[in-house]
């Protein structure tokens, strides 16, 4: 009848019918540290669920999720940033101003900067959840080419794309640029 509890409720509430507790919602204001990241987990004592018949409250663990950027992703503590810049910036070089997590920042790039590069930001990344620090802001570089032309835009592509420089030899077109041992090794072979 009692349960094991050595006592009986003679009267029990008709909220809780006698157990102590009752079911609800509470909501409740968490401090989050800088850094956390998907799957990282907050303990707080004591804000989890009625312990029974008077006993003490459980923990609330709060799980870490990570909404999705627009414009970043992430590894650790480091951000990636894909840039998409014009094909006569990659040849030519030059500054441009790009977001970071904490406003817009210049960067330059150099000129020959190919596709795919990644330019590090220093410390512009996450900060590192238990020590001092930042990560960096990594800056993938992309080619963007654009999918309409007009005549006279054609025409400037169809004359540069016949100069030497432009078109890539026969090891650039298969990815095999020569290196500067492998011209020296050429020279006295």
């Amino acid at each position: 009848t009692c349960g094991g509890e050595g006592r009986i409720v003679r009267e029990p509430c008709t909220d809780c019918h006698g157990e102590g507790r009752l079911s609800g919602e509470t909501t409740i204001k968490v401090s989050v540290p800088a850094g956390v990241s998907e799957g990282n987990y907050i303990p707080l004592q004591g804000q989890g669920n009625a312990g029974q018949r008077g006993g003490p409250p459980g923990d609330l663990i709060v799980l870490i999720e990570e909404q999705p950027h627009q414009y970043f992703s992430r590894s650790g503590d480091d951000i990636i940033y894909d840039l998409n810049i014009s094909f006569p910036m990659a040849a030519l070089g030059g500054g441009i101003e790009i977001p970071t997590l904490t406003g817009k920042a210049k960067l330059t790039i150099d000129p020959g900067t190919p596709p795919g590069r990644m330019l590090r930001m220093r410390d512009r990344g996450l900060p590192h959840l238990n020590s001092h620090g930042r990560g960096d802001q990594l800056v993938r570089i992309n080619i963007w080419v654009p999918a309409k032309l007009s005549s006279k835009e054609k025409e400037l592509l169809k004359q540069l794309g016949t100069t030497e420089h432009i078109v890539p030899s026969e090891e650039e077109r298969h990815g095999h640029s020569k290196t500067f041992f492998d011209k020296v090794k050429d020279t006295f072979s």
